[in-house]
């Protein structure tokens, strides 16, 4: 992977207070495009999916492949690998508690193309895509 997002316990607590997820969730990973990877107290694990404005439960895949998965095809999806090279080669860089966001949300029709991506503040981009998320669903 080209990037490693570094982030503060502010960002994960941000992401779970905006998800509803449980205070005592313990945050995995946050991947180069903002999607953040928590365990549950249960032992379920979730992906907060902010290319998608879900949450998906990832249990099985994580129990099978790990996190990141050992699975390629797993690993580009849930890492964005094409993505990352493009952006890498184009230059861009990510600061502590940032990262690529769509500024059109590919929910809402947003292209996969690097027009379409830039450097976000990772609790902002959460707040952004949980709002849209939340007036396209009514949820």
């Amino acid at each position: 992977m080209k990037f490693k997002v570094d982030f503060d316990t502010a960002t994960a607590d941000a992401i779970k207070t905006l998800w509803s997820l449980p205070s005592d969730a313990r945050v995995l990973d946050i991947t180069p495009m903002g999607d953040a990877f928590f365990e549950l107290p249960d032992g379920e694990f979730v992906m907060v999916s902010v290319t998608d404005g879900e949450i998906l439960n990832v249990t099985e895949e994580i129990k099978e492949y790990g996190l990141p998965p050992v699975d390629f095809a797993l690993g580009d999806e849930w890492y964005h690998l094409d993505a990352q090279a493009a952006l890498s080669e184009a230059g861009m860089t990510l600061a502590a508690n940032e990262c690529f966001g769509f500024t059109k949300p590919l929910f809402q029709g947003g292209d996969y193309s690097a027009e379409n991506i830039a450097v976000m503040d990772i609790p902002e981009y959460h707040r952004r895509i949980r709002s849209l998320y939340s007036n396209t669903t009514n949820g």
